[in-house]
């Protein structure tokens, strides 16, 4: 108490609450600031991490990252490190058919000789992982299938809280949709392409032209080149007007924040999509078309990317 009355009088009351909300804001800055991830390493059907499926409870001991059952009752759930491992149930011999692990405590992906990085999202390493379906919207959380079942990519976000989660589980094929998803559509906030995130601002929209033999999945549904005005209202709730414009149609769904374009054959031609709610402009489709690629009077060198700001 004397030596706090002796650093008070020399500071003063003044210099004390500065150093006081200094130290309490340099503390915060620490506590909020990330500890650094780690990469794991992740081949479809067979391994993640250190843990390969098919592995016993003496050979997770034996990798000395920790060991303990979640239900010591049944043991058929158990945490290795910060893996969580299913165990067969129909064999004695407890071996792991399925490996789990939070993607919020991983940087990257390691799949081959490639990268990918763990921090975009679900939909963003879905679409670098490749192969993988339209999510599947359940109850306790969205679910995204890559690799033939293989890979599992389960998430949610629900009042300011959100998790994801990698799963590999070896299973056998099953008779799948063999349309696999390159890029995901996000209603008003993003396009997640193998490269990037294009991300809505409250300044600019990002458009969207689709190109033959590319796939856009949203809520389950692929979009491509073949996708008619009759596909939207089974995409999305609520109401979608349909505007008949000069070229074409403008299918406008206020409550997703898009606009999706369709030619005089009522096949699609791509979106713009922004953060905010905008009423159907005729003009947005006028300027689309005139920069979609398949129009003529554009020469090939001043063609612009597939998805774009706009």
């Amino acid at each position: 108490m004397k030596a706090f009355s002796v650093y008070l009088c020399k500071l003063g009351w003044g210099g004390f609450l500065v150093s006081l909300l200094c130290g309490g804001s340099i503390r915060a800055e620490a506590q909020s600031k990330p500890t650094p991830h780690r990469c794991i390493r992740l081949v479809p059907g067979q391994s993640l991490g250190p843990i390969r499926l098919g592995m016993n409870v003496a050979e997770l001991k034996a990798l000395k990252l920790g060991f303990s059952y979640t239900s010591p009752q049944y043991r058929t759930v158990a945490k290795v490190g910060s893996y969580r491992v299913v165990f067969d149930a129909k064999q004695n011999k407890r071996t792991v058919r399925l490996i789990q692990h939070n993607l919020k405590k991983v940087s990257c992906l390691k799949v081959g000789e490639r990268t990918i990085d763990a921090s975009r999202g679900a939909y963003g390493i879905a679409s670098q992982l490749g192969r993988c379906l339209p999510e599947e919207r359940r109850i306790g959380g969205n679910v995204i299938q890559c690799h033939n079942q293989s890979v599992w990519l389960s998430y949610k976000q629900f009042r300011g809280t959100s998790w994801k989660s990698l799963s590999v589980e070896k299973m056998k094929p099953l008779s799948l949709p063999t349309t696999h998803c390159a890029n995901y559509l996000v209603p008003g906030s993003h396009v997640a392409t193998p490269n990037k995130d294009w991300k809505t601002t409250a300044k600019r929209s990002v458009r969207t032209w689709i190109k033959p033999q590319r796939t856009y999945c949203v809520r389950g549904i692929a979009l491509t080149t073949k996708t008619t005005m009759s596909t939207i209202p089974k995409i999305f709730w609520g109401e979608c007007s349909e505007n008949k414009v000069n070229g074409g149609w403008v299918v406008h769904c206020n409550h997703t924040r898009i606009q999706f374009f369709f030619g005089t054959n009522k096949r699609l031609l791509g979106w713009y999509m922004s953060r905010y709610n905008r009423k159907p402009q005729t003009s947005s489709f006028e300027t689309f078309v005139k920069t979609h690629p398949t129009c003529k009077q554009i020469p090939q060198k001043r063609q612009s990317p597939e998805v774009a700001y706009q």
